[in-house]
């Protein structure tokens, strides 16, 4: 009867380890899919912060083409170009700039403004 009693303690030992293994086992792979799920989200994180890097990039690239292109407008004209042509760019640029937003609290653009965006155009 001991011998008995011996084999079935040890078929409880055996079941309680298996049970321990098994939720072991399940809260191995509840890890793992958070695991899973943190590392998507990092990735995703990543690919936002690349995409954004990249739209910043092309807005740095976009804003010197712009410099450079006023600068080139707004330069003194070689000999060759008809003077009245830079004279109607400066004037319909202040234009513009004068009719913006009245809420808006920066100065007016001057004739020295478009003066110094040329210098700085051709310094670059």
């Amino acid at each position: 009867q001991e011998s008995e009693e011996e084999t079935l303690k040890k078929l409880k030992d055996i079941k309680e380890e298996r049970e321990r293994s098994d939720q072991l086992d399940l809260e191995r792979r509840q890890k793992e899919v958070e695991l899973q799920s943190a590392l998507e989200d990092a990735v995703a994180k990543v690919e936002e912060v690349r995409e954004e890097a990249s739209k910043q990039e092309a807005s740095r690239v976009r804003s010197l083409v712009e410099v450079l292109y006023f600068s080139h407008v707004f330069d003194l004209p070689p000999p060759h170009f008809p003077p009245h042509l830079q004279h109607m760019e400066r004037s319909s640029c202040l234009s513009y700039d004068f009719s913006r937003d009245p809420d808006d609290s920066a100065p007016a653009l001057t004739q020295h403004d478009l003066d110094l965006i040329s210098a700085f155009g051709n310094l670059l």
